[in-house]
């Protein structure tokens, strides 16, 4: 049967995690001067909530 990873994982380490993975998106965003919806287009995305989501798990 199939399980979600995120299921059995420790929700701290996951909440750690998705910090991480947002801080590195944001910095790699910010080095390339890109704004959201700049690199929402570049990766084929048609709207940028993506991004915008994944950035915001900083906080």
């Amino acid at each position: 049967m199939y399980s979600h990873p995120q299921h059995s994982a420790d929700q701290e380490q996951v909440a750690f995690l998705r910090r991480e993975a947002g801080k590195w998106l944001r910095g790699l965003r910010e080095a390339a001067n890109l704004s959201q919806r700049d690199l929402a287009s570049r990766v084929g995305f048609e709207r940028y909530a993506f991004v915008s989501g994944a950035t915001s798990w900083t906080r």
